[in-house]
């Protein structure tokens, strides 16, 4: 029997009238079992102190990565077309000058005139986005799971990952891109329950659609699988659960990006007609590590989860294990449909890229790291709960040692990363006869505009050059 929220709301008074501490706890009981009959977890103060330390993990490992990187040739591109001095020379740049997509650029021009247009700036709007996205995967997920699952499962999803860490102070497009990837998980999470009328829901999938589109292209894919796992949920659960009028939302956004982007894309198109696109098909290698949004969080997470488990093992023997229920309100259905959908995406994109362009690259898949914090977040809810019925002093270190690693990965790695090379001052030292020639254009670029007159011409720095180049096409 499932409880209805106006159940949930008479019970509330109760917590606060209760005067010993015996009724209050009988009543936060009642409060607990009848939010998850209806489908949710509440959130606790406690919810938000986990919240709390996994955001200041993430803002702290960015601001000292923020202090060891320099920009490189796409960001200083993003920085020169964000700080044109009007919103039509913005425009015109962004879809007219390189032909992509443009909804970056406008919510970076408007970041701007509000806080400034340095680098600092522009780098801390990556890392707000970056803060909001963990935030809204953690809040849902609670609605689902408990605390300790939730804290480690999205701890090791955006905390362990280089991707997301890197990204969290990146001038470009990757962090906006992951934040409406998870607007549209909570979303998606809202449309496969009952209770919702079709038009709000039409509305919802046509207007994330088109914007995630609009920020950057691989969301094609994404939005795909969304509507793929929305389907399969609908399916699961009956074909009168299914919803024509909502997945003809997609298919509408698709079509209307499409039209509303022709301009563009044949800009782009004579771009890479003219100057060519040097990038191989992708090899198989290349997407097992993308299936892993790089390889290494899948194991350090499963070997840090494996490891706690087996430790609390250890610690109590003789504790009967007690089984987890096996999902909340039929709610996990809806979030494995997803997580899966996502995890496919790189196979996709994979084979179409071999197909018709070799465009690959890790950073265009971030969205699939909400995958990987679904799955973390139900494992350590299977394996470490039901280990966790008796709190003991030993159990409660082991936790504790756990929480730590997860937080501190992130804070050790842009500790321990090589602070970039700021100028072409050894090469001019050990070859100071010899042209300054590298193979990564990237590097150079980087490289160059740190050196503060390494390189001398009328187009450098390279922003300054860029604006130049700007301000000729219009």
């Amino acid at each position: 029997m499932t409880a209805s929220h106006s159940e949930i709301k008479n019970v509330r008074p109760l917590r606060r009238l209760a005067k010993s501490p015996l009724d209050r706890r009988w009543a936060t009981e009642l409060f607990a079992n009848l939010h998850t009959q209806s489908g949710v977890l509440p959130v606790s103060k406690r919810d938000y102190l986990g919240l709390g330390l996994l955001i200041t993990a993430l803002f702290v490992a960015g601001l000292i990565l923020m202090l060891r990187r320099s920009m490189w040739l796409d960001e200083i591109f993003s920085y020169a077309i964000i700080t044109r001095p009007t919103f039509a020379a913005m425009w015109d740049s962004a879809t007219g000058f390189i032909g992509t997509v443009p909804l970056y650029y406008i919510v970076g021009w408007v970041w701007t005139k509000i806080v400034g247009s340095n680098e600092t700036m522009l780098r801390l709007l990556a890392m707000f986005c970056m803060s909001g996205s963990l935030t809204l995967i953690y809040l849902r997920l609670r609605r689902h799971f408990e605390l300790i699952p939730v804290f480690f499962g999205v701890g090791s999803a955006f905390l362990i990952s280089q991707l997301v860490v890197l990204h969290n102070v990146e001038i470009r497009f990757y962090a906006i891109f992951l934040f409406i990837g998870c607007v549209f998980f909570c979303i998606f999470d809202w449309l496969t329950r009952a209770g919702a009328r079709s038009w709000p829901r039409f509305a919802a999938c046509f207007a994330l659609t088109v914007a995630w589109t609009f920020e950057h292209l691989f969301a094609l894919y994404y939005s795909a699988a969304v509507l793929a796992a929305m389907i399969a949920v609908h399916l699961y659960r009956g074909r009168g659960q299914m919803r024509p009028k909502i997945y003809a939302a997609f298919p509408l956004a698709w079509l209307t990006v499409a039209v509303a982007w022709q301009q563009p894309f044949n800009v782009q198109n004579h771009i890479y007609a003219t100057i060519g696109f040097d990038a191989a098909p992708p090899a198989v290698g290349s997407l097992m590590i993308m299936m892993g949004s790089s390889v290494n969080v899948v194991f350090i997470s499963m070997t840090l989860l494996v490891g706690t488990m087996l430790l609390l093992d250890f610690t109590d023997k003789n504790e009967r294990l007690e089984g987890r229920p096996e999902s909340v309100g039929n709610g996990h259905i809806g979030l494995f449909a997803f997580a899966v959908a996502f995890l496919l995406v790189p196979i996709g994109a994979w084979v179409m890229t071999r197909l018709v362009t070799p465009v690959f690259a890790p950073r265009y898949f971030i969205p699939s790291v909400i995958a990987y914090a679904v799955i973390f977040t139900y494992l350590a809810d299977r394996l470490l709960m039901p280990r966790l019925q008796t709190r003991t002093p030993a159990k409660i270190a082991i936790m504790a040692v756990y929480a730590s690693i997860v937080l501190l990965v992130p804070i050790l790695s842009s500790i321990i990363k090589q602070k970039e090379s700021l100028s072409f001052a050894a090469d001019a030292e050990f070859y100071p006869n010899s042209p300054v020639v590298m193979v990564d254009l990237h590097k150079f670029v980087s490289r160059a505009f740190l050196g503060k007159g390494a390189v001398q011409s009328a187009t450098w720095p390279p922003v300054e050059g860029i604006h130049l180049i700007l301000a000729k096409h219009i």
